[in-house]
């Protein structure tokens, strides 16, 4: 499965807000989804939060 198949996995809001962050999927390595935190993208060496109230990456 490549990234683009994962994605449709996702639910709709959560789709377009990793989309709009225009990732490298090979290097995206984990994502994390909790009720009532933000979801976070393990990439590279990194940590990527996305809190889907004010819908803004933090790295």
């Amino acid at each position: 499965m490549c990234g683009e198949d994962i994605l449709h996995l996702l639910p709709v809001r959560i789709r377009c807000m990793v989309e709009k962050l225009r990732l490298d999927y090979g290097r995206l390595w984990e994502i994390r989804l909790r009720v009532n935190s933000p979801f976070i993208l393990r990439y590279e060496d990194s940590e990527i939060y996305v809190d889907p109230a004010d819908q803004e990456p933090v790295i």
